[in-house]
């Protein structure tokens, strides 16, 4: 599709005529468009799959979240203040020969950048703040500081101890204020046959590829054990998109008779509320 973009654009602007130096802005254009949206993607909460079909692994560096709302009003400030400004030039007369919307553009972009940066930042304080702490008489193995939309200051914590999850709500803005014990807690299950078992399953394997913060959960059936492995970061119903868990059924000698992928029903009715 890129590919189609970069001839059909190179046409248009060559107007049928070859001319190289048109077609090497197109193609520098178009690669520096691609290469953005690639480093935002990295940037957000949601992982990508940067080197897939050739590595599975996901990236993400948790600086901003899926949906940002100050980096959606500076852009929507950097295309709507060059217009506005450009109508009060014409009302008193005055005419610029730049293209309308190129120093707006520019602001935006930079002032874009510098809003990363600020995150980038903050994202390393809140994760040295739960790593100096302890919950619930443990201390971390792991932490993660998601971005929230609505502050830059505001982020959702993530630990995992060794016998449990952790969520909870880390504000920079209020250091003194923040208390590990206030968490929303989720202990792990025992070790049993079965959820080794289960953990052993293609299914699990291709789950555990995408999940961030395995968690798994298990209960006793008539014909055996139903183990379902969820990522724990997507609890909170605000998360976004549809969301995958990956069922495994056993009998009572912890031998799989049922494995598969599925939407998490929950997920379905944030999606439609």
């Amino acid at each position: 599709m890129i590919v189609g973009i970069f001839f059909g654009a190179a046409s248009l602007i060559t107007r049928n005529k070859p001319n190289v130096d048109a077609i090497r802005t197109v193609f520098l254009a178009l690669l520096a468009a691609c290469s953005l949206h690639v480093a935002m993607d990295l940037t957000q909460n949601e992982s990508v799959q940067l080197l897939w079909p050739f590595r599975t692994p996901r990236y993400s560096a948790d600086w901003v979240a899926h949906f940002d709302l100050w980096i959606l009003l500076i852009l929507v400030a950097g295309a709507l203040l060059p217009q506005l400004l450009a109508l009060v030039t014409e009302e008193i007369g005055a005419k610029s020969k730049a293209p309308r919307g190129r120093i707006g553009a520019v602001l935006a972009l930079l002032a874009v950048f510098v809003y990363i940066g600020a995150r980038f930042v903050l994202h390393g304080d809140a994760v040295a703040m739960m790593e100096a702490r302890t919950y619930r008489g443990e201390l971390p193995r792991r932490v993660a500081a998601f971005a929230e939309s609505g502050s830059p200051f505001h982020w959702r914590g993530i630990v995992e101890t060794e016998r449990a999850f952790l969520d909870i709500d880390v504000d920079l803005a209020r250091v003194s204020s923040f208390n590990p014990d206030s968490s929303i807690v989720s202990y792990k299950p025992e070790t049993s046959p079965a959820l080794e078992a289960a953990r052993n399953t293609e299914t699990a394997r291709r789950f555990l590829q995408a999940a961030r913060f395995p968690k798994a959960g298990i209960e006793k059936t008539t014909s055996g054990f139903r183990i379902e492995l969820r990522d724990f970061q997507n609890r909170r119903a605000g998360h976004f998109g549809w969301r995958v868990l990956a069922i495994i059924e056993t009998d009572d000698n912890a031998g799989v008779i049922h494995q598969e992928l599925a939407w998490d029903p929950s997920s379905r009715e944030v999606w439609w509320e």
